[in-house]
């Protein structure tokens, strides 16, 4: 489907497949608001695109339709936004392109539920390792290393004993917060966030802020463990990719949806260069795993922004 519509989102031009799509005549659609053609649903998916084109840089993402052909059969369309500019360089609407990709959606299906199924399975194989890490082997070492303490000859092997024994219950207590920190078991989202916030910024330098809008940040669990995995591998790929000294992450909860946000201003990328890579992919597969969505808007030299959308129900 091609169209363009003014900086009042008002339909001046749509071809035969905006026509058939909608099941309008042309007469019907030029002159309407795009919000009036596309109903509130489509529209509040479409927004943050066309607000992005309205400022003046191009916006490429995929729109999702839950359920288009049936349950668990989602529609996709990847959506390209282009502004357009005026003689005096201001910005008078949008060129739409929206290209449906049913086919393709379609043959993920499969791949897709199975990636979901990994992903739980690992999760809970990274809970159990976690436990036997933190309840068993660093407790063993703990109590060897009291054991050690206690002996009444004084020898210099002993301490040295003692020295290995330190490093490796607090490698192992590392090793089972990096599988799963026990917070995701015991707290809230806030609590488990600013956590891994902390470490994240010992281990890297780079600062990260969270703000929380509103409260009521008590989640079980998929959804507790979405979140947490979702901004895990966010900083991940800013650590590696973006070269940042910055990353902030805001949460909120509105009308029983869960929205995580992910934002840094540093190398971006051009989402259409890059292919789906392990970050991304992952990312889009946790929050499908619980019926949400994950939304990328990437400039070259100006950032990412990265936002989950996850329904509480």
């Amino acid at each position: 489907m091609v169209g363009y519509v003014d900086r009042d989102l008002r339909v001046r031009s749509a071809n035969r497949f905006v026509c058939v799509f909608y099941g309008r005549p042309r007469e019907q659609i030029l002159g309407r608001t795009l919000p009036e053609i596309v109903g509130p649903e489509i529209f509040a998916r479409l927004r943050p695109g066309l607000e992005t084109a309205l400022s003046g840089q191009s916006a490429t993402f995929d729109d999702v339709a839950p359920d288009w052909y049936g349950p668990g059969l989602h529609g996709v369309s990847e959506e390209h936004y282009n502004p357009r500019f005026g003689p005096d360089g201001a910005v008078v609407g949008i060129d739409l392109l929206s290209i449906g990709v049913p086919n393709r959606w379609r043959a993920e299906i499969p791949e897709c539920a199975l990636c979901r199924k990994v992903l739980v399975a690992q999760e809970e194989e990274r809970r159990a390792l976690a436990r036997e890490l933190h309840e068993e082997i660093s407790q063993s070492l703990s109590g060897l290393d009291l054991w050690l303490s206690t002996a009444e000859a004084p020898d210099p092997r002993l301490d040295e004993a003692q020295r290995l024994i330190s490093g490796l219950t607090e490698r192992t207590r590392r090793l089972a917060i990096d599988l799963r920190p026990p917070e995701l078991d015991d707290f809230n989202l806030l609590v488990v966030l600013r956590a891994h916030l902390r470490r994240f910024e010992q281990r890297t330098g780079i600062r990260a802020q969270l703000h929380a809008l509103g409260g009521g940040y008590y989640f079980p669990d998929p959804v507790q463990t979405v979140a947490f995995r979702i901004v895990e591998e966010a900083l991940t790929n800013a650590e590696r990719h973006a070269g940042v000294s910055q990353i902030i992450i805001e949460i909120s909860v509105e009308r029983a949806v869960l929205t995580v946000t992910i934002r840094d201003t540093g190398a971006g990328f051009d989402p259409g260069a890059v292919a789906p890579g392990r970050g991304l992919g992952s990312m889009r597969a946790w929050a499908e795993l619980v019926g949400g969505a994950l939304d990328v808007r990437a400039i070259p030299s100006e950032g990412v922004s990265i936002t989950a959308k996850l329904p509480l129900s």
